[in-house]
């Protein structure tokens, strides 16, 4: 088996599009969620999100003319965008790309809402519903920008993109870990994007009880609040992320720079339910089993968790079961989703790349708006601030609707 790190990485989220920026963002203690002013524009209030705005959308479109706005949509914008940034990080040159993989989280691209309400019109008027939008069919194939990522960097190797729900972003870096360290390719491009602010998926969320109610709050910062007692419901981002996993021998015969190790991962399913896993964490808690015994490393070994860490009362409450199974209570963890929100797809890469950087920079992101844990929660160490600490070892969770679970180890060096 080859040795596998991260070379490059490229982050695209509300108000930012540098890695490093967000991560001292975060570092800092600041939150990117607010008041969702499309939503109150629509008359529904008391909903917090992080939305990528109009005007960063126009930005992404005018830096990338040779995308189709009628063809890609917002989330892939970000998604290029991101991919961008990570390749440019990783100086690599057009040979490389040529011989590099690329893998590709994203979800649903789902009508506007003025599409919605342009159909409900035809439908009330005619009682039939023509196939068409002010868009081309393309723009809601969330596998559109594929095609055009390929075609841009003349990308040569295997093209694989998922729709795993929340974990898509991580099961993408898993796939293309394996490639890499089986030897099949020396250089994988992994990463998602997704728009979890779209207005019907918000509808969505609430449908099912899961959207954050943030008129219990005082302010918007405070809904988010992964494993805290008052913990209300998740909030919706948008967000991209990309990283650059490549062969520890490729990397130094180059002389890039290496953010961390990726040591082992496992992706795992259940059927427990569309929407939550078993209530005990065990499925969780297997998954992060399996990824420490294919990385060859002991719970004791891991350092920090990077938690899913969603804000709702029964994932929180299964993980942090989950983690005391494994861990016990004394691991330190944290949820940049009390930050960040919850950008679905986008998520398991963004973590991905904050949790290289948080071994890079040997500092804890802290856990906003957390206070205490719930009644049904097990006993877990959450960061409540930034926090200096020699981590070696961290254990990165992603955990979708559908029963995806993924859990990936990163390390400092390459002990692993």
């Amino acid at each position: 088996m080859h040795k596998v790190v991260i070379t490059g990485i490229g982050v695209t989220v509300k108000n930012h599009q540098d890695p490093h920026t967000l991560f001292a963002t975060l570092e800092s203690g600041q939150s990117l969620i607010a008041d969702d002013h499309i939503l109150k524009g629509m008359g529904i209030e008391s909903v917090a999100s992080s939305r990528i705005s109009d005007e960063e959308v126009i930005q992404l479109q005018s830096r990338y003319p040779s995308l189709d706005q009628t063809r890609v949509a917002p989330s892939g914008f970000a998604g290029f965008d991101a991919l961008t940034k990570s390749v440019k990080d990783a100086d690599l040159n057009p040979d490389q790309l040529r011989q590099a993989g690329l893998y590709f989280g994203t979800n649903k691209i789902l009508p506007t809402v003025d599409l919605v309400h342009q159909l409900a019109q035809q439908k009330a008027a005619s009682e039939k519903l023509p196939y068409q939008s002010p868009e081309s069919v393309d723009y809601y194939n969330p596998q559109t920008v594929v095609a055009d990522m390929v075609e841009y960097f003349e990308i040569g190797g295997p093209v694989t993109s998922c729709a795993d729900a929340c974990a898509a972003g991580a099961s993408s870096l898993i796939s293309g870990f394996r490639q890499v360290s089986r030897g099949a390719l020396d250089i994988a491009l992994c990463g998602a994007a997704d728009f979890g602010t779209q207005p019907v998926m918000q509808l969505l969320f609430k449908n099912i009880g899961a959207l954050n109610q943030a008129q219990l709050f005082n302010c918007a910062s405070e809904v988010s609040r992964p494993f805290d007692s008052n913990r209300a419901g998740v909030v919706l981002a948008d967000g991209a992320a990309f990283v650059v996993l490549e062969s520890e021998a490729s990397a130094k015969q180059r002389g890039a720079s290496i953010y961390a190790y990726v040591c082992g991962a496992h992706r795992c399913t259940e059927s427990y339910k569309m929407t939550s896993t078993e209530p005990s964490g065990k499925f969780y808690a297997e998954c992060m089993q399996a990824a420490l015994e294919k990385s060859c490393v002991s719970a004791e070994d891991i350092d920090h968790i990077s938690a899913h860490g969603t804000s709702t009362k029964s994932n929180d409450s299964a993980e942090s079961r989950a983690i005391e199974q494994v861990f016990g209570s004394h691991t330190p963890v944290t949820s940049t989703k009390s930050a960040l929100g919850h950008s679905l797809a986008g998520s398991g890469a963004i973590e991905v790349v904050l949790s290289a950087l948080s071994i890079k920079n040997q500092v804890m992101l802290p856990t906003l708006n957390f206070e205490s844990l719930g009644d049904d929660d097990a006993k877990v160490s959450v960061v409540k601030s930034a926090t200096p600490k020699a981590i070696n070892y961290l254990l990165s969770n992603s955990f979708g609707f559908g029963g995806v679970n993924t859990s990936i180890v990163l390390a400092r060096d390459s002990a692993c």
